[in-house]
């Protein structure tokens, strides 16, 4: 927003007589208040009968909607059109933003109210005078062909909370203006009444969607009002789903005109594909014969209809009586089938009765032959039970055997024959862990931890040799923040380590937060590590086992290797994590681009060019996002002319940035192209508008080098 001085937006392009105020100059003429609308307050202006200002209250919105309020009021200074509120300067004080404006002294609400208070239902000549004028202004709003004075191509503009507190009315009641039209649903919501959804379209109460198809309902509910003094409704806040069903028609009994009720029929339908548009209820309004034409179509359609209706149910009827007759035969020729069935089926259970009988004989003769099988089977298993207990015997008899062994070897004796041992290189700390005594590596552990024998092994290599997951956790334990013996060997690029702990700590990642070279990461690996500090033989060994893992933001050991400029490591993982995108949608070729490692911008162009994060950006956006000709260079033939979500390209942000160089590569693949959003760029309070080229960012910025390199391409 502005200053807490103020600052002026914009001006309307054709006020002539209207004064410009400056903010104290306005802020010095409001007097009296006018009335409260869905937008804002509107005040008198001393000593300008004819004018009035909206102040909108913005310190309750978050940036991006206050941006979003700018954009329209932009907008709106731009349009003219009779039955439009005309909105001549726009200016903003800190939170508050001031509209100058036409003044009008009625709305439609009031004058529905004039009317109830006197009993004096509106005439149905001047429900049509509003029905053409309002009808024309939506008709003006929703054409995507409008431009202003300038010539500029202005948007389609969608109301979004038409009622009648936002129809402005002149002082005969003979000339009506729409306002409050096409601003943020934000800031309409924040004053709007709780009756605002008497006026919402089925499709805004239930899918919170909104077309010009929702304009025409909510003009409407505004013609059943004036029609009635009452405000419709079809369906409250809390049960339009189930009201809103699909044979719904509107309850029109209080519409006393019969024009007008035909007309509601023709306006208020549930699909919005089949209401009028604005344009052809201009028409309507305007030769009132098309409305009684309209009505003894639709009274055809309905004859035609339900003759259409009785032929098919007369069908249907024929249809199923011969149905029915083919069904009956058929059963009575299946009864006589069945009874056959019958008939052959006792005889079947006769000679089953007969087997039945001889295998009973069978079944009483083979029990006898059990009995004998159980007095053998009761003999085998007391042999087995003796056996059993021979065998318990023999392996107690053999766990004191090798604990006898251990202790030998603990204290310093070969396993050969338990020959003493002379090597003075081996501590008993290496005894215990050859071992596996873990109550012996405890109390050695503190004793020459990292010390070397002749062979180059430490107490931790020989435990890993030896498969000793619990003792290697002694020797090296994992810390607080899940990093283990193997990610360390990993970052120190211990390739012997590391290939002897894979079997035992591979896949596992640390959960707790971690600083690597300047990076903190969550869930990282040993694989991550390693690429990170560029150990390319531990990356190798590791590869195999952790490759595609991600940490907590989803980066890959790829796209840290390409952050850290590891082009060796990069072509290395390239195949196995090529592709892969974070939870911005960033690969690891964006990040190659970002800092300008050519060598791995061309390994990873084959993998990853062309791919987009969550807001559209290519890796060609970055490189002239970060003013890299030469990586623009390469990715220019896979990436040129592609667009970011807000139809911003490359050329673009490299105009923005003033990047000559790159602009001068870009500008012959993309000088042509416009975007498809209102934009504000990073650290710019400027607002670049819809269907911009890079030229008109150039001339908003004021670089007048990039310009006449813009203009040199164009001219070619």
């Amino acid at each position: 927003m502005a200053s807490a001085t103020g600052c002026m937006l914009a001006t309307a392009e054709d006020t002539y007589s209207i004064p410009m105020f400056t903010l104290e100059d306005l802020l010095r003429c409001l007097s009296e208040i006018l009335g409260r609308g869905t937008s804002g307050t509107s005040y008198a202006l001393e000593g300008y009968p004819a004018l009035a200002a909206r102040k909108i209250q913005c310190d309750n919105f978050t940036e991006d909607i206050i941006k979003d309020i700018q954009c329209n009021l932009l907008i709106h200074t731009k349009l003219s059109h009779p039955n439009v509120l005309r909105c001549h300067q726009v200016l903003c004080d800190g939170e508050l933003v001031y509209v100058v404006v036409d003044r009008y002294r009625e709305t439609v609400e009031s004058m529905i109210n004039r009317h109830k208070r006197k009993k004096q239902p509106i005439s149905e000549q001047d429900i049509f005078l509003i029905l053409e004028q309002i009808a024309s202004g939506l008709a003006y709003l929703h054409d995507s062909g409008k431009v202003a004075a300038n010539g500029e191509s202005l948007p389609t503009i969608i109301h979004g909370g038409l009622m009648p507190i936002n129809i402005l009315a002149s002082d005969n009641d003979k000339h009506f203006v729409l306002t409050d039209y096409g601003l943020p649903r934000e800031l309409l919501q924040n004053g709007v009444s709780a009756n605002a959804f008497s006026y919402s379209a089925p499709e805004e109460l239930i899918h919170n969607r909104s077309s010009p198809a929702s304009d025409i309902w909510a003009l409407g509910c505004i013609i059943y009002e004036l029609a009635t003094l009452s405000r419709p409704t079809f369906a409250s806040s809390d049960d339009s789903q189930s009201a809103f069903i699909n044979d719904w028609k509107p309850n029109l009994i209080s519409v006393e005109s019969h024009l007008l009720r035909e007309l509601l029929r023709y306006i208020l339908i549930l699909d919005p594909d089949a209401r009028p548009s604005a344009k052809e209820l201009v028409s309507l309004a305007r030769d009132q014969t098309l409305v009684q034409l309209l009505a003894s179509k639709e009274l055809r359609a309905q004859v035609m209809s339900l003759q259409s209706e009785y032929e098919v149910l007369r069908q249907t009827l024929d249809n199923s009586n011969e149905k029915h007759r083919i069904e009956l035969a058929s059963l009575k020729e299946e009864l006589d089938s069945k009874s056959n069935e019958i008939s052959v089926l006792k005889n079947i259970i006769e000679t089953r009765s007969a087997d039945i009988g001889s295998l009973r004989k069978e079944v009483r003769t083979r029990s006898s032959r059990i009995d004998g099988l159980e007095a053998q089977c009761k003999g085998c298993i007391s042999q087995l039970q003796a056996l059993q207990k021979n065998s318990q015997q023999q392996q107690q008899q053999f766990a004191k055997a090798t604990e006898e062994l251990r202790m030998r070897v603990a204290q310093g004796f070969r396993l050969n024959n338990l020959i003493p041992m002379s090597d003075s290189s081996w501590t008993p700390l290496m005894h215990a862990v050859v071992v596996g005594d873990a109550r012996a590596v405890k109390k050695y552990i503190n004793d020459n931890r990292n010390k070397m024998n002749k062979d180059g092994d430490t107490a931790l290599t020989l435990a890993a040799r030896m498969g000793h997951k619990d003792i290697v956790e002694l020797i090296d334990p994992t810390d607080k923040d899940g990093v283990t013996a193997l990610m360390r060997a990993a970052d120190r690029g211990d390739a012997g380590v590391v290939e002897l702990l894979i079997p035992l700590q591979r896949g596992r990642q640390a959960p707790g937060k971690v600083y690597i070279n300047g990076y903190t990461l969550r869930n990282r690996t040993a694989l991550i590590g390693a690429a990170i500090y560029g150990h390319t033989d531990a990356a190798k060994l590791l590869m195999e086992h952790e490759g595609g893992m991600k940490d907590k933001e989803d980066m890959t050991a790829l796209m840290y290797a390409a952050l850290t400029n590891h082009t060796e490591l990069v072509g290395l993982l390239m195949n196995t994590e090529g592709g892969v995108q974070n939870n911005e949608g960033r690969t690891a070729l964006m990040y190659a681009a970002q800092f300008n490692s050519q060598d791995s911008v061309k390994l990873l162009l084959k993998k990853e060019a062309c791919m987009k994060d969550k807001n559209g950006i290519t890796a060609l956006m970055v490189a002239a996002n970060c003013n890299s000709p030469e990586c623009v260079t390469l990715l220019l033939k896979k990436e040129a002319c592609m667009k970011d979500n807000n139809g911003w390209t490359a050329l673009m942000r490299a105009t923005c940035n003033n990047s000559l160089e790159c602009v001068r590569l870009l500008a012959s693949k993309e000088g042509g192209i416009r975007t498809t959003h209102n934009v504000y760029w990073e650290d710019d309070d400027q607002a670049y508008p819809s269907e911009s080229t890079a030229s008109d960012i150039a001339r908003r910025k004021g670089y007048r080098e990039v310009l006449s390199i813009l203009s040199k391409q164009s001219i070619k």
